[in-house]
C-alpha cells in the first residue's frame, strides 16, 4: 500500500466505520420500526372498532328532551288509567277475602269470569242484608260444574242465589252463566 497516502487510508477506515455503525444501528432499528409500526396498525384498529361504537348522544335540545319526557309521563297515566280501571273490576265492596277466594277458585278450575256488577234492585226486592252480585263467567261444561261445587263449598259466605246457563258458543264450546251471588 505504497501508493495509497495517509488521508486515503484514513478515509477508507472512517467509511468502513460508518458503514459498520449504520449496518449495526439499521439492525437495531429494524425490529423498534416494526414495534412502532405494530403500534400505529393497533392505534388504526381500535380507533376504527370505537367509531363502529353506536355511542347514544344527548338529545341536542333541551326542549326535546322535556317534549320525550312528557311523551312517557303521558303513556305511564294512560297506563296507571288502564291499570286502575282493570283493577276497579274486582273492588268492589263487601268481603274481599271471599271475593278472592272465588277469584282462585276460577282460577283453579279454568273459568273466566267475564264481568261483575252489583245488582241493588235485587238486593232491595229479596231484603238480603248481604250485596248482592252479577257474575257472568264463560267456561266448558267440566270446569263449570267444578266452579259451581267448589262456590257450593264455601257454604254461606258466598250463596248462589240463582244462575241462568246461555246456549255454548259457536266455535269455542264454552258455556255462559249468570249467577246471582250474595257476597
Amino acid at each position: 500500500m505504497k501508493g495509497v497516502s495517509r488521508r486515503e487510508r484514513f478515509l477508507a477506515a472512517l467509511v468502513v466505520l460508518v458503514a459498520a455503525v449504520a449496518t449495526y444501528g439499521l439492525a437495531r432499528l429494524r425490529p423498534a420500526m416494526r414495534r412502532i409500526e405494530a403500534a400505529r396498525a393497533a392505534a388504526a384498529d381500535a380507533e376504527a372498532r370505537l367509531a363502529a361504537i353506536h355511542w347514544p348522544q344527548a338529545p341536542a335540545d333541551p326542549k326535546a328532551l322535556a317534549w320525550e319526557l312528557a311523551e312517557v309521563e303521558s303513556e305511564r297515566a294512560a297506563l296507571d288509567a288502564k291499570l286502575a280501571e282493570l283493577g276497579s273490576r274486582f273492588a268492589q265492596p263487601g268481603d274481599a277475602t271471599l271475593r278472592m277466594e272465588i277469584l282462585a277458585l276460577a282460577q283453579r278450575t279454568g273459568v273466566s269470569i267475564r264481568e261483575t256488577v252489583p245488582c241493588p234492585e235485587e238486593e232491595r226486592a229479596a231484603g238480603s242484608e248481604r250485596p248482592l252480585w252479577r257474575w257472568t263467567v264463560e267456561a266448558p261444561y267440566g270446569p263449570l260444574v267444578s266452579f259451581l261445587e267448589g262456590l257450593g263449598r264455601l257454604g254461606r259466605a258466598a250463596t248462589v242465589l240463582g244462575f241462568d246457563v246461555r246456549a255454548p258458543e259457536t266455535s269455542s264450546g264454552r258455556l255462559r252463566a249468570v249467577l246471582v251471588l250474595a257476597l
